[in-house]
Parts: C-alpha cells; structure tokens; sequence
C-alpha cells in the first residue's frame, strides 16, 4: 500500500530586518510635522504604513493635529 503525502504547504519567508537610516527617520519626523498622512510616507520610504506608526509611536511622534479646539457655538 502506498504512502499518502501531506499536502505541500508553502515556506514561510524568511523575515528581513531592515534598521532605519538616519535620513529615514528625518523624512519621517519632518512628515509628521508637516501633517503628511502615515500612508503617504509608508510609500515614500517603501515601508508597510505600520512599521510608519509604530516608529513614529517609538519616536513619541503623533499623526494627530494638535491645533486649538474649536469652540461649539452656542444653540
């Protein structure tokens, strides 16, 4: 009686690390500042839009505006 194989699954990838460049992190820290959205530089520094906001959360940097409140008008 023959064998029954498994089916073949797929390999995981090896994950790669790559370490942030200094130029990396000025972009970053300067599109933060500039309001540019976390997307925008994931594409621009060829990075996934979390490894963007988790360094960005690392550098204590926040997407967020931090403009005054406007005040509710009064009904």
């Amino acid at each position: 009686m023959a064998k029954k194989s498994k089916p073949k699954t797929k390999a995981a990838r090896p994950k790669t690390i790559r370490h942030w460049t200094k130029d990396e992190l000025k972009s970053l820290r300067t599109g933060v500042k500039n309001g540019v959205k976390a997307r925008d530089i994931a594409t621009a520094l060829h990075r996934t839009e979390g490894a963007i906001r988790q360094k960005a959360f690392a550098l204590e940097l926040s997407f967020r505006a931090h403009g005054p409140r406007r005040k509710k008008k009064a009904t």
